[in-house]
């Protein structure tokens, strides 16, 4: 009876310690830090193997566990690309996996409601720097588990210059973490009264204001393009503030509140418009040349003192020139910043 209940106490701590993570939500993001001598070094105590993949392209160091039988399998995967450091976990044991997920829910990672997801689709979890993706494939008819975690290194605020340095800045939580979470807040930006997309407003309401519209709006990252100036309708006082005056500067001079004439100095050439009676009035057309290259930067005009059917004409542009030469007062309202 003895000798039995001896192995049962040994097999119940055998099955305990196979359930045990090997790594803490921690230790998986720690690694994205160490180079690969010291990570050899620490995987192998682990009972990692480094190996040789011909097939990877770039710098990609791959560890394998080594383990006794043939069904299970862990890997662990180390690469840097572009300031992004890169660390994807795999293992066949989903015990690990869901207790992995577990600790995430609670390290203080923002991640979107389940309901929002596609079924078998896993939550992106983004906490400042750090973004970790969990996700399951089968491979060679076996279900393996993953956990994708990145470590972005971020500028610092004094190397933020131009508005075009902030499209480092690829998720909330990125710009939260450069600027502080009170400088950023999520709001909604309308197109029209119907058409509206998820943003991230920066230094909302002031000279400094930044709007974020966001390709992923589930997980408020991937930028579609950044709005300077302009106008903002709040969803939470359904008003509008008009912040046409601007701080920000474009990397190749353009700053909301800039004059015609001083862009057309900059352009160091004419540009062309759509008049204030159509669909876009006041916006710059693409197709412009000169010194701006207008497929980077969107720009709309407005004009203090201009009558909508004074400058008409029959394809809807204006010449700059023709509404100089009537010294109206038109100046640049909003930027748009396209990645």
């Amino acid at each position: 009876m003895k000798v039995f209940l001896t192995f049962f106490l040994l097999l119940l701590g055998l099955l305990i310690n196979a359930q045990k993570p090997e790594f803490s939500i921690g230790s998986l993001v720690e690694l994205t830090t160490i180079h690969k001598p010291k990570l050899s070094e620490n995987l192998g105590k682990k009972g990692y193997k480094a190996i040789n993949n011909e097939e990877e392209i770039g710098d990609v160091n791959t560890f394998k566990k080594i383990l006794k039988d043939k069904i299970s399998f862990k890997q662990i995967d180390k690469f840097d690309q572009k300031g992004t450091a890169t660390i994807i976990f795999q293992t066949s044991f989903e015990t690990e996996f869901n207790q992995l997920l577990r600790e995430l829910t609670n390290a203080g990672f923002y991640y979107p409601e389940m309901q929002t997801l596609q079924p078998d689709y896993f939550p992106i979890y983004q906490k400042g720097s750090i973004t970790i993706q969990p996700s399951k494939k089968i491979i060679d008819e076996r279900l393996v588990f993953y956990f994708k975690v990145q470590r972005k290194l971020l500028p610092a605020i004094r190397d933020i210059v131009f508005a075009e340095d902030l499209l480092q800045l690829t998720s909330h939580e990125y710009l939260a973490a450069v600027f502080g979470s009170h400088n950023v807040k999520k709001d909604l930006f309308y197109f029209s009264e119907n058409e509206m997309n998820k943003c991230s407003v920066l230094f909302p309401n002031t000279s400094m204001q930044v709007i974020v519209v966001w390709k992923d709006e589930i997980n408020n990252q991937g930028i579609s393009f950044l709005i300077i100036g302009g106008q903002l309708k709040e969803t939470s006082a359904n008003v509008t503030y008009n912040l046409e005056y601007n701080k920000w500067r474009s990397s190749n001079g353009v700053y909301a509140g800039m004059s015609l004439r001083q862009l057309i100095a900059l352009n160091e050439n004419p540009v062309n418009f759509y008049g204030w009676e159509t669909d876009q009035p006041g916006l710059v057309t693409r197709q412009n040349t000169g010194k701006i290259d207008f497929n980077k930067i969107a720009i709309q005009l407005n004009c203090l003192d201009c009558k909508a059917d004074k400058f008409y004409s029959p394809n809807g542009l204006i010449s700059s020139p023709r509404i100089l030469n009537d010294n109206s007062l038109v100046f640049v309202s909003t930027i748009i910043i396209i990645p």
